[in-house]
């Protein structure tokens, strides 16, 4: 009789010490990151709307444009980001509104969460879970996801940004971040 042996094709990550990462804590004083893309316009919008929230709070806010990379420009957008993650206390990463928007999301959080900073992915309602499962196959089962409704790209932008502000001390909540009046 021969024998065979079956693979199992998943990786399994090590669970890290603190899957979710450390919260922001006080937002006064830190350089809070906000991490854009270059596919959804109402996530501009959004993240204007959080900055100058965000610097009434106390806090300095930076931005970083992801892009899809290809070929050699996959090591300079890495580079780009983990630059960017240095100069930063805690991060924004979003928006994840479409499959391939929601893996690069989830790659960029991930990265963010590795280095321990403090990190929040922004998705819209139809994609959270699927934010959950890619985040679960990176080890990371508690990572933080703040909900936008869908459909957010094409409303008014004024109601986007309204929606923003509306949003803002729940995202906050999620990044764990501490505001004091």
């Amino acid at each position: 009789m021969t024998k065979g042996y079956v693979l199992d094709p998943v990786v399994r990550l090590k669970a890290p010490d603190n899957p979710a990462g450390p919260p922001l804590g006080p937002l006064s004083g830190k350089v809070l990151g906000l991490r854009r893309d270059i596919y959804w316009t109402s996530w501009d919008a959004v993240t204007d709307e959080w900055a100058k929230l965000a610097e009434r709070d106390g806090a300095e806010v930076r931005y970083w444009r992801h892009y899809a990379p290809t070929g050699r420009q996959m090591e300079q957008m890495l580079s780009e980001l983990d630059q960017f993650l240095s100069e930063v206390d805690g991060v924004v990463v979003g928006l994840s509104n479409c499959g391939a928007c929601s893996q690069w999301v989830i790659h960029d959080a991930l990265r963010a969460l590795d280095k321990d900073i403090p990190t929040v992915v922004v998705s819209t309602d139809q994609f959270v879970e699927f934010n959950q499962l890619l985040a679960n196959q990176g080890g990371r089962d508690e990572i933080r996801i703040a909900p936008l409704p869908y459909p957010l790209e094409g409303l008014p932008e004024e109601k986007i940004r309204q929606i923003a502000r509306d949003n803002y001390e729940s995202m906050l909540s999620y990044l764990g971040a501490e505001v004091y009046a």
